[in-house]
């Protein structure tokens, strides 16, 4: 390979050293026709600039560096049968564009494999030159775009792999990006259906607490239901609902010109690998949109390239611009459940209990994108977080208590106690697998007085102090002295306990024991 530095040698060798074109090809080891060739060009550049004072153009030709022109060089590898198979391969490539199967095309690549397969040896080098000789590609040139503040603000969605629970998921990112200030804002969601996707748009007008002009989006289906003709859309209702709504306007990239958005296109790749990279590990969607929600406040808050203010700085600009938004809008898809023997209505294959009392009524159910609200007669009796699984049971102990105090022995396998809180499940393990009876008793009075648990825990550390066993009657008795302030005035610190049994116990006695009213009243046979 001839360079710059070879090209300089053998043109000072000749005129400086006045050494002849056989000496310095032996000298070199370059052959004579080429040091005769550049040696020839610079006389002729040297005439040129003679004639024409200097050009840059002369200049440039003087001292240029060599090149060779193997535009018309054969490929010899390349066999008539092989051309016929790949004019073959580009055909069929042709075809699946036509039938709308873009995806599915043979890159180069795959040809090259294919004539391997087939017993050919052939370099993937020389199989590309050859596709590119026969199908040139048209390079697509670009305009660029000028956007006014609040007009514009674009939509995507990114995939993002993360550890919920010790467990490897795979969720959907919604990212939106402002054309004219690239202020991202983006959510973490459970699935890319029409509840998330309206969810995510909910979110971000509450988030910025204005409507933009116009929304740009890419053929996603919960937005584009057909095409209509070559051009045309035919979109779906609830994308039209939510647009009404909010009273903003929809632009549609080109099929498979994602450029058409290219802010959010960069931004799904940006925000992903700013907030995944290092931090991949979550208990649940509220810490992984928390911590989101932290590293997208720093990356606004970043100065631009080449320009001296941050993405929100001119977020801020674009406020005052933006439509006032209304109030949040909502939207579930509503239907009437029969709840089962279990006392659960089976939502999209996975169950959800209700309070016992409704076993085999109908009740009205509100699917949200990331809860479940069950109704009776207008009133909301249960609320679960949703689940996407299949099959699963979330279940609320509390809607079992009348169940559980007639069948005691049940407690212990249930599903119920298993998806409880951990405080109540660890209180029962310790103190009352024993006694299942006493255990529903503490959660119905949990359940009425709605007692917190840390009173509970307190309660029963001061009867451990004491050194007696774990009771519901104990524990009741030690919350109702802190709530009695005169027999806590009355009864010392150590001894309140013991004091207060007493006092059941004698009330309880007393009532066996007839006075003497009821004898002369005839009590005793009555």
């Amino acid at each position: 390979m001839m360079t710059l530095n070879n090209k300089q040698e053998m043109i000072l060798r000749y005129y400086r050293d006045k050494q002849s074109i056989r000496y310095i090809s032996r000298e070199t080891g370059i052959s004579r026709p080429t040091v005769k060739k550049y040696v020839c060009d610079y006389e002729s550049a040297l005439e040129k600039a003679g004639i024409h004072k200097t050009s840059p153009e002369i200049i440039s030709e003087i001292s240029s560096t060599p090149t060779y022109d193997s535009s018309n060089r054969r490929l010899r590898l390349l066999t008539p049968e092989i051309e016929v198979l790949i004019h073959g391969f580009l055909t069929e490539n042709h075809k699946k564009r036509l039938m709308g199967q873009q995806k599915q095309q043979m890159k180069r690549i795959d040809i090259h494999e294919a004539l391997l397969s087939a017993g050919h040896k052939i370099s993937y080098s020389t199989v590309c030159e050859w596709i590119k000789r026969i199908e040139p590609v048209l390079k697509e040139t670009y305009i660029r775009q000028r956007y006014k503040p609040g007009e514009e603000t674009e939509f995507d969605w990114g995939k993002v792999k993360l550890y919920i629970g010790g467990q490897l998921r795979t969720l959907p990112m919604a990212v939106f990006t402002s054309a004219y200030s690239n202020y991202r804002y983006a959510v973490v969601l459970p699935k890319e259906d029409m509840a998330c996707f309206i969810e995510a748009h909910i979110r971000y007008i509450t988030h910025t607490g204005g409507v933009y002009k116009r929304f740009v989006y890419d053929n996603l289906k919960t937005a584009v239901k057909r095409f209509v003709g070559l051009n045309d859309r035919e979109l779906t209702d609830d994308f039209l609902k939510m647009s009404l709504y909010y009273c903003f306007g929809s632009r549609f990239c080109n099929v498979a010109r994602g450029n058409e958005k290219g802010h959010v296109e960069r931004s799904v790749e940006y925000v992903r690998r700013k907030a995944f990279c290092r931090h991949d590990e979550f208990g649940d969607l509220d810490q992984v949109n928390a911590h989101l929600n932290d590293v997208l406040n720093d990356l606004n808050q970043r100065e631009l390239s080449g320009r001296d203010c941050s993405s929100l700085d001119l977020h801020q600009e674009e406020l005052p611009l933006l439509k006032a938004a209304p109030a949040a809008y909502e939207y579930a898809e509503c239907d009437y459940y029969r709840v089962d023997k279990y006392a659960t209505v089976s939502v999209k294959t996975n169950h959800y209990s209700v309070p016992e009392y409704l076993n085999r009524k109908k009740v009205f159910v509100k699917i949200f994108a990331t809860r479940i609200l069950i109704y009776d007669d207008r009133k909301v009796v249960a609320a679960h977080q949703r689940n996407y699984g299949a099959g699963q049971w979330i279940i609320e102990i509390n809607h079992y208590l009348k169940t559980l105090s007639r069948k005691p022995g049940a407690l212990s396998g249930s599903e119920a106690l298993n998806q409880s809180n951990p405080e109540i499940r660890n209180i029962y393990e310790q103190y009352f697998v024993e006694k299942p009876r006493d255990f529903v008793e503490l959660l119905q009075y949990i359940n009425e007085t709605a007692i917190t648990m840390d009173s509970i825990e307190a309660a029963i550390s001061k009867l451990r102090q004491l050194h007696t066993e774990i009771t519901f009657d104990k524990i009741k008795a030690v919350l109702t002295s802190k709530t009695d302030k005169t027999s806590a005035c009355s009864v010392p610190d150590k001894v309140d306990v013991i004091a207060i049994f007493c006092q059941q116990q004698l009330q309880a006695l007393s009532g066996l024991i007839p006075d003497q009213n009821q004898f002369k009243s005839g009590g005793l046979n009555s």
